[in-house]
């Protein structure tokens, strides 16, 4: 309801109760004033009537009594009479009114003889008096007076709300209206505080409207000021917090915020790649749930947040998927007004792990190069010096046929000397043979007839040479040691028989496989790969398969030298080496050899820009019991636009499978740990998601991999269309988009 009508319904209100109280009022003091005139009638008759009256009864003059009653009668407000003089006289006059509307006298009648004489009553006079004629006086007054007021009320209300709303109402009017206008958009909206202040139709007016108004206006002017100053702040703000979250969540640590009761308060994407847990779900969580293996360091994570000071754990090992890996751990007190938390800081250092053994590994293979170089060099010398006495010797003892025997015997153990010495001093590189430009295919195919001699009738020997193939600067004679080097070790890993391939491919390495491939550099390279099916390695052997003098060999077998010579071949000849081995499923070596220099026409680009390479936002599921190669697949894949999950295993992949239905594209290793390989995976997966992408990828070769045999024609596609390790970003990513736009 207006404030105009309020006001006139309170002036109604008002006006009606003081008018019906001063209604009754008058009212009241009217019927007074009848009712005396009636009370005067009555006493008029009293004083005037009553002594002639009941003189005329007395003298029974009935037809005085009846003038008198007429008179009587005849007066005002006097409505019956009754005289009552018994035995002789009684006489009604008039009609008795509603008992409601009566006032009645009733007066005694008396005669006295003589002055002095007794006084004789004669009878009564009853005198009934109608209220009738007051009753409607007052009541037209009373309607009168309640229609004036009336009137006058209704003419006071119109005015009194012409003129509350003249002065006040349509002014509060359009305050609400623009006080309903202006929104939070608004202001942000307007650039100009004095074109949308607010005025009002009068003139010179200075009352409580006007300061109402100013009010108004200067609150809506700091409001505004206000908006702005928090606008900046906020956007600067945003902005801050913008590139602080880019910076925690690009981080390539492990970034993970808690509070004082050990609940997750941040998470980064680092993080959500190490334990598929994504932010949503691990903020609020129990550290201990969602990061099990950092559940043992809550007093650390405690003593930070009471003490204010970081904690440092380096080089910590821990078990993941069955693996030794390392981790540096930092804990670092997260301060606002006091310290109300901390973030723990975990740097993967496995694969530094790893580049810093194959650095002191290749910094050991270089001194003991130098070492067993400087040796045999030496005992060359010393091998000359006993070999020429021997044959000088051999010389004066002629028809000495005893002598002469045992001369042979040491000048056979003499040569056996020298050609160890021979095969050290190759390795120190202290003689490098000459180059040429060679093409190995021609070299294993000469080669197919002596390797399969080599082998036992129980090894089947097949080659798959690429066409095309770049040439290389090597020394042909190292090169074939080389071939039948790696055979002679896959013979003796395969004892019960088996399959040994060899092939050859061209291949560009850019400096993203550099990364994680400390002793390999960027360019065009033929690799040749040499796989058997035979026992496999264990890590650690693998680690130290190619020093010499190493063996896993029976005593007396062998001397330790073969793998070796091949370290000492690649090396001299620009290359490096790539073992890949399963135990109980064989080993593949790949010998990375630069393609020679003059026989490259074409420059290629070394390094990719991920512009070039086809990109994608597809989901993609990494599969691999390597930390290492998730790393680099992840990474690749990350920075081509692609959203990753990990798995390290079968089972966990099959675990996410069923939890994300967004996954696009399934990239699994073809050998893992486990009842499931990457083949069962893949068809597990098929039957619950036929539609859903898969990619296998093997360390084997692809040759190798043919002759394990695969169940049925979805996994032959598969296995045809296989990643071969090891991969360059532009080979996975290539192999990611024909996999995913495949119909």
């Amino acid at each position: 309801m207006s404030l105009a009508r309020k006001i006139t319904v309170y002036v109604l209100l008002f006006s009606g109760l003081f008018t019906l109280l001063g209604t009754g009022l008058q009212l009241f003091l009217d019927y007074k004033e009848d009712f005396s005139r009636v009370e005067a009638t009555i006493a008029l008759i009293e004083a005037s009537h009553i002594d002639s009256l009941s003189h005329s009864v007395w003298f029974y003059d009935e037809l005085s009594v009846e003038t008198k009653l007429s008179e009587l009668v005849n007066l005002p407000d006097i409505a019956y009479l009754e005289l009552l003089a018994p035995p002789q006289l009684s006489i009604t006059k008039g009609q008795l009114p509603e008992l409601h509307l009566q006032v009645i006298r009733e007066f005694k009648l008396s005669f006295q003889v003589e002055a002095d004489a007794e006084i004789f009553p004669v009878g009564s006079l009853k005198v009934v008096v109608t209220l009738e004629h007051i009753y409607q006086s007052l009541l037209d007054k009373l309607f009168t007076i309640l229609l004036t007021q009336a009137v006058k009320v209704l003419f006071v209300s119109i005015f009194i709300t012409f003129l509350v709303y003249m002065l006040v109402t349509r002014h509060l009017e359009k305050v609400s209206k623009f006080m309903a206008m202006t929104t939070l958009s608004s202001l942000y909206q307007t650039s100009s505080l004095q074109a949308d202040e607010l005025s009002l139709d009068r003139k010179n007016a200075k009352d409580e409207l006007t300061i109402l108004v100013n009010s108004i206006n200067i609150m809506r002017s700091d409001l505004k000021k206000g908006l702005e100053e928090k606008t900046t702040i906020e956007q600067e703000l945003n902005r801050l917090r913008n590139y602080l979250s880019n910076i925690f969540d690009s981080m390539p640590s492990v970034l993970i915020g808690v509070d004082s009761e050990g609940k997750v308060t941040q998470w980064n994407n680092r993080a959500q790649l190490t334990t598929s847990i994504s932010v949503d779900e691990a903020i609020g969580q129990s550290l201990e749930s969602v990061f099990p293996r950092l559940s043992g360091e809550m007093e650390r994570i405690n003593h930070t947040i009471s003490t204010g000071k970081e904690e440092r754990d380096l080089k910590r090992s821990f078990q993941k998927n069955g693996k030794l890996c390392y981790e540096n751990m930092t804990i670092y007190p997260l301060v606002a007004d006091g310290v109300e938390g901390a973030v723990i800081r975990l740097d993967d250092i496995t694969e530094n792990n790893t580049n810093e053994i194959a650095l002191r590994r290749s910094q050991k293979m270089d001194a003991i190069g130098q070492l067993t170089g400087g040796i045999a060099h030496d005992f060359n010398n010393i091998l000359g010096i006993v070999m020429g006495n021997l044959q000088i010797l051999e010389m004066k003892l002629v028809g000495n046929d005893d002598a002469l025997a045992r001369i042979k015997k040491a000048l056979k153990g003499t040569q056996r000397g020298a050609d160890i010495t021979r095969r050290l001093l190759r390795f120190s590189r202290f003689q490098t043979p000459d180059t040429e430009l060679t093409d190995v295919n021609k070299i294993i195919q000469n080669m197919d007839e002596l390797v399969a001699k080599s082998l036992t009738v129980s090894i089947e020997l097949q080659t798959y040479l690429s066409e095309d193939l770049w040439s290389v600067n090597v020394n042909p004679g190292d090169f074939e040691d080389t071939i039948l080097n790696l055979s002679l070790n896959a013979k003796d890993a395969m004892p019960k028989g088996g399959s040994l391939v060899i092939e050859t491919f061209n291949k560009v390495l850019d400096y993203n496989y550099v990364r994680y491939s400390p002793e390999s550099k960027a360019g065009d390279f033929v690799m040749i790969s040499v796989s058997d099916n035979g026992a496999g390695m264990t890590e650690e052997t693998k680690n130290k398969v190619l020093e010499p003098f190493f063996t896993t060999k029976e005593q007396g077998r062998g001397t330790g030298l073969g793998l070796s010579m091949v370290y000492g071949f690649v090396k001299r000849s620009g290359g490096h080496i790539k073992i890949y081995s399963e135990v109980g499923e064989g080993t593949t070596f790949h010998l990375f050899l630069p393609r020679a220099e003059k026989a490259a026409e074409i420059t290629v680009n070394k390094e990719h820009p991920f512009t070039e390479l086809p990109r994608g936002t597809e989901t993609i599921l990494i599969v691999d019991d390597e930390v290492a190669l998730i790393d680099i697949a992840a990474e690749y894949l990350t920075h081509l636009g692609y959203s990753v999950l990990t798995a390290f295993d079968a089972k966990q992949a099959l675990k996410l499978v069923n939890v994300n239905k967004h996954i696009d594209l399934i990239f699994s290793d073809i050998i893992m740990p486990g009842r499931l390989d990457g083949y069962q995976l893949a068809e597990i997966i098929h039957q619950e998601r036929p539609t859903l992408k898969i990619l296998l990828a093997s360390g084997f070769t692809k040759k190798r991999e043919d002759s394990m045999g695969v169940a049925n024609e979805y996994l032959l596609g598969l296995a045809k269309n296989r990643l071969h390790k090891p991969y360059t970003q532009s080979e996975l990513a290539i192999a990611i988009r024909s996999t995913l736009d495949e119909s």
